[in-house]
C-alpha cells in the first residue's frame, strides 16, 4: 500500500488533470494488484512510504479504498502498530473487536488505558465490544486481571512466553509453521474461540 500512496502523492503533485481523474477511478484496482491472495487469507500490507508531510487528504482515499475492499471478505483482522496512533488517526472508523495486546508492564496498562478512554468516553472510533489480551506473560495472572480490573477492561485472555515463537521469530521463519502444540498458538486460538467468534 505504500507503493500506491506514493502514486498517489506523485500525480496529485505533478499530474495533469486527465491523471488525477483516472487515478480515483482506478484507486480500488490500484488497491486490489497491492493483495496477495493464498488459499487460507490474503494480506495487505501497508508498508511505508518515502514520502515526508502529512498526506491526510491521500489517506482518506486509501481508508476508503480499504473499506471497499473489506466488504469482499467475512473476517478482516487489521494489526495496527503499537501505541495509539491508529486510533487516533481513525485508519478504520468502526470494529466489531478491538483487541489491545500489551505486555505486563505499567507503561503496557498505561497505554490500554489511554485507548479505552479514546474508544469508550472520546469515541474517536466506533468499537462494539474491546477486550485486553496480555502478551508474553510468565508468572501469576492474578496481578494482572486486578491491574486490568483498576482501568475497566476485560482480559480476554494471556499468551504465555513461547520460546518457539522467539526462535522463528530470529531466522525469519513464519510463525504459520509453528507446532499445533506450541504454547502460544494454543493460547491464541482458545482467545478466538472463547471471545472473539463468541457472541
Amino acid at each position: 500500500m505504500g507503493q500506491v500512496r506514493e502514486e498517489i502523492i506523485r500525480t496529485a503533485k505533478s499530474g495533469t488533470r486527465e491523471e488525477k481523474t483516472q487515478l480515483g477511478e482506478t484507486l480500488d484496482y490500484m488497491v486490489l494488484e497491492a493483495l496477495v491472495e493464498t488459499d487460507r487469507f490474503a494480506l495487505l500490507a501497508m508498508g511505508r512510504t518515502e514520502t515526508l508531510g502529512c498526506f491526510c487528504p491521500v489517506n482518506d482515499l486509501l481508508r476508503g479504498a480499504i473499506e471497499a475492499l473489506s466488504k469482499s471478505f467475512d473476517t478482516i483482522i487489521i494489526d495496527g502498530e503499537a501505541g495509539v496512533e491508529q486510533i487516533n488517526r481513525q485508519v478504520v472508523r468502526h470494529l466489531d473487536t478491538l483487541i489491545v495486546v500489551s505486555d505486563a508492564t505499567a507503561r503496557g496498562l498505561q497505554t490500554a488505558a489511554l485507548i479505552k478512554k479514546m474508544v469508550w468516553d472520546d469515541r474517536v472510533i466506533r468499537c462494539d465490544k474491546l477486550g485486553l489480551v496480555f502478551n508474553r506473560v510468565h508468572g501469576s495472572q492474578d496481578l494482572l486481571q486486578r491491574s486490568a480490573a483498576e482501568i475497566g477492561l476485560d482480559v480476554l485472555g494471556y499468551i504465555p512466553q513461547d520460546d518457539t515463537i522467539g526462535q522463528y521469530d530470529l531466522v525469519g521463519r513464519p510463525i504459520m509453521e509453528l507446532p499445533a502444540a506450541s504454547p502460544g498458538l494454543v493460547a491464541v486460538r482458545a482467545i478466538v474461540e472463547g471471545h472473539v467468534l463468541s457472541p
